[in-house]
């Protein structure tokens, strides 16, 4: 079962990606098109993540983890951009090397000194700070919008959640089972899913609603 909702959502944050990449290529909202690359990013997460069993532990181990961590960095990137923050012109090179500093640590980890534990913890603290940065960029940023103050709520949640299903598995570890370890961790990593997806449609609102006042202004 879970990995059909992985696949499903792979294609759900997939549309969200491309109507996000429209308005940063159409309309040059700012911040979408690092919100864009990071609904690709989680998306490409998912599918490693449903795919790894058929395409290899490499997918789950490394890969996935990668791709979600990376994602959320450009989602945070891209909320700092939306708000009136002005990234530093070498921000997609600094992102790169992070990528790769990230490629390395979890290649480590999976490869060389296999830990499973370290590898979840990495993910869920690298998750938690993005997502909760992501919360503090829009509660602080006094826009005068319900709809921002919705999208903070709703990436809190997440990582509550994400934290939650974290301790969950590291207490009860079970290494061959794809993040599943019990139940409880089950149920959780199920709530994730819907939750992330309303976070990061929330986004596409802000951006809808920048524009639609700005047009208005103009007018």
């Amino acid at each position: 079962m879970l990995q059909g909702l992985f696949f499903l959502s792979f294609f759900a944050i997939g549309l969200v990606c491309v109507r996000l990449w429209r308005l940063s290529a159409v309309h040059r909202v700012p911040g979408c098109g690092w919100w864009a690359g990071g609904c690709a990013g989680i998306a490409l997460a998912t599918l490693l993540a449903g795919a790894s069993p058929w395409v290899g532990e490499w997918a789950r181990t490394m890969a996935a983890h990668v791709a979600s961590i990376g994602g959320f960095c450009a989602l945070w990137l891209g909320t700092r951009r939306f708000v009136g923050g002005s990234p530093a012109r070498i921000a997609p090179f600094l992102f790169m090397a992070f990528l790769a500093f990230l490629a390395g640590v979890f290649f480590w980890l999976a490869r060389i000194a296999p830990s499973y534990p370290m590898r979840l913890t990495i993910n869920c603290v690298s998750l938690l700070l993005f997502s909760g940065g992501i919360a503090r960029i829009l509660f602080t940023a006094r826009m005068g919008s319900g709809l921002v103050t919705t999208a903070g709520v709703l990436y809190m949640i997440f990582s509550l959640i994400n934290t939650l299903r974290t301790v969950n598995i590291i207490l009860t570890p079970a290494p061959g089972s794809f993040f599943l370890s019990n139940a409880a961790s089950r149920n959780l990593t199920v709530a994730m899913v819907p939750v992330i997806l309303a976070a990061l449609v929330s986004l596409e609102f802000l951006a809808r609603a920048a524009l639609a006042n700005e047009t208005k202004d103009d007018s």
